[in-house]
């Protein structure tokens, strides 16, 4: 079924992961494509955990990712950061997915919209 993009990918001497090696962020970490300090930009809506990582990452639609495969080049305007200071312990039977709901639940009318979220404080 990918055969034409296989080829397509060994003709021009680019890395190929075939159907069932994983998830396009996941592979992007385990294969170091996203690390730290680094820009990684991708058609995954994923891309963004590449932060996890210490990577900025960011999704992009694929006639950008298409125009940027081409080109080598595209922009951003640097969006406005903001942070979110986690203190204290998260009680037994909670996750960081609690936490990122839970933000969502208060952070609900666009005030984060666009911007690049850092967590910081003890609670990290």
């Amino acid at each position: 079924r990918y055969s034409a993009i296989e080829a397509f990918a060994k003709e021009h001497g680019i890395d190929f992961y075939p159907a069932g090696r994983g998830i396009g962020h996941q592979v992007m970490v385990e294969e170091l494509y996203a690390e730290p300090g680094s820009v990684c930009v991708a058609s995954d809506s994923h891309s963004n955990m590449y932060g996890g990582v210490g990577c900025l990452g960011t999704p992009v639609v694929r006639t950008d990712a298409a125009s940027i495969w081409c080109t080598g080049r595209t922009w951003w305007r640097i969006p406005p950061v903001a942070r979110v200071e986690l203190t204290g312990k998260l009680p037994s039977g909670c996750s960081g997915k609690d936490v990122i709901i839970a933000l969502c639940g208060f952070l609900n009318a666009d005030e984060v919209l666009n911007h690049a979220v850092e967590f910081c404080g003890e609670g990290v």
